[in-house]
């Protein structure tokens, strides 16, 4: 059986020393606030070293599941959604705070949003709390830059009511993600040994070296790319640091749980063979209907009309010209018989079931017998055939995906087993009202975004 190199990998995945993994491009500054999807855990380069990081890329912390509307555009960047300059001007964190004053801060600065609905933006809520984890605050900024290229679209979308529902949903899950976050950089914390500590540590370090050396050697002005982004670069830091250890600790202590047998496999392949592994044939066919009631009395004189037209199909006349000249269907009239001139159909595509199931049983340039079907008779003539080829089992790139799949469906099992286990021992505490807090804050740009005036 040709599972031979997978049941190997499977078992080398178990081992201790398993890299980072080294995504597909690079932002040129990473932000703060990305957790690791399963492919950051699970995939490793072939040249990739035995030891350490070499991940350079995080993905979106959080991409809505909603349908999208026609106008979305997508939104499948790996990069940071820094909260734009309009909104960070009324909300900056204490970090930020520190770099604009001299005055020392011992918490967040709350002040209160303006009376009698005002919306100007002069008072805001700096430094807003939304709740915290084990202690750790979850600051309304770092939310709302995560959602601000997300919610400025969506204005453009949504009427205010509709904007509104949406992004109080977007503000409560970014809120659960922060929390996700907390508690598995807690859980790295506790298991990790300290080899991976100082792994992590080397790799932040080589990170923030890296973003001064993009900014051409200039740390300030590393340090201004980072405000600008509605963050410090110490901030990001430790931020990267977190998410190095949190990827850590999920390849030492729970990939490893992670078993795929060649059964598995076989199974998977068996039950997805026709919707996956299958190239979907299509056709074209055209079609000569002769309708029994504009035809004559009863049955048989349609009967003889489409019998004399096979015929004449058979002693070689081109179905095309015929069924331009003879068709009871206005539509096939006007076509010469092809239900959709110049398109490819799939199985189940025509109208007429009994029709259809005929002409699937054909080889090009074969026709049907006489059918009929309900009160008609019909021809058919299949013209092309495409597609419809299976990918066998023992092709290795079959194989290779079936194993990626069931791994990520896995490890996906895995953590959120994990999460909820480690968010049930965890002291979360969400300030209430504070969500509604964060949603005024966008509000206050809806006419902005949805450009409908300047706020």
């Amino acid at each position: 059986m040709q599972v031979s190199r997978i049941v190997r990998r499977a078992s080398r995945l178990a081992g201790p020393s398993i890299a980072l993994v080294l995504l597909n491009g690079c932002a040129d500054v990473i932000s703060p606030a990305h957790p690791l999807n399963p492919q950051s855990f699970l995939t490793r380069p072939p040249d990739a070293p035995s030891e350490g990081p070499v991940d350079k890329t995080w993905p979106p912390l959080y991409n809505t599941s909603r349908p999208p509307t026609p106008q979305d555009a997508p939104r499948t960047d790996s990069s940071a959604r820094p909260i734009s300059k309009t909104v960070r001007d009324a909300v900056v964190s204490p970090e930020i705070a520190a770099t604009q004053t001299a005055a020392p801060t011992t918490g967040p600065i709350v002040t209160a949003l303006p009376a009698g609905g005002d919306t100007t933006g002069v008072d805001q809520v700096i430094g807003s709390v939304l709740g915290n984890v084990n202690g750790d605050p979850i600051y309304a900024d770092k939310v709302l830059t995560v959602l601000d290229q997300t919610l400025a679209a969506d204005a453009k979308q949504y009427d205010e009511a509709h904007f509104r529902d949406i992004a109080a949903d977007l503000i409560r899950k970014q809120v659960g993600e922060f929390i996700h976050a907390d508690v598995e950089f807690a859980a790295a914390k506790i298991n990790l040994e300290s080899k991976d500590e100082e792994i992590a540590r080397q790799e932040t370090v080589r990170w923030r070296t890296e973003q001064v050396t993009r900014a051409g050697g200039s740390v300030e002005l590393a340090k201004r790319r980072a405000i600008d982004q509605g963050t410090t670069l110490d901030e990001m830091a430790t931020e990267h640091y977190r998410l190095i250890m949190t990827q850590l600790y999920y390849q030492r202590r729970v990939i490893p749980q992670i078993q795929i047998s060649a059964s598995d496999i076989r199974s998977y392949y068996e039950a997805n063979r026709e919707r996956l592994f299958t190239d979907k044939a299509t056709i074209k066919f055209r079609v000569i209907r002769i309708d029994i009631d504009r035809t004559g009395v009863g049955a048989d004189p349609a009967k003889e009309k489409i019998e004399h037209l096979r015929e004449r199909l058979k002693g070689g006349a081109p179905f095309d010209i015929v069924a331009g000249e003879v068709n009871d269907d206005p539509v096939l009239l006007a076509n010469k018989g092809d239900p959709q001139p110049g398109e490819w159909m799939g199985r189940g595509a025509y109208v007429n079931k009994d029709v259809d199931d005929a002409v699937w049983k054909l080889q090009p340039g074969e026709m049907t017998d006489v059918i009929r079907s309900g009160n008609s008779f019909y021809l058919a003539r299949l013209e092309q055939r495409q597609g419809g080829k299976v990918t066998a089992f023992a092709d290795q790139e079959v194989q290779d995906k079936i194993y990626e799949t069931l791994r990520r469906d896995q490890f996906n099992a895995l953590r959120e087993q994990i999460r909820e286990d480690l968010e049930k021992k965890a002291a979360i505490h969400l300030n209430p009202g504070s969500e509604q807090v964060a949603l005024e804050m966008v509000m206050q740009k809806y006419a902005k975004w949805a450009g409908k005036g300047a706020n």
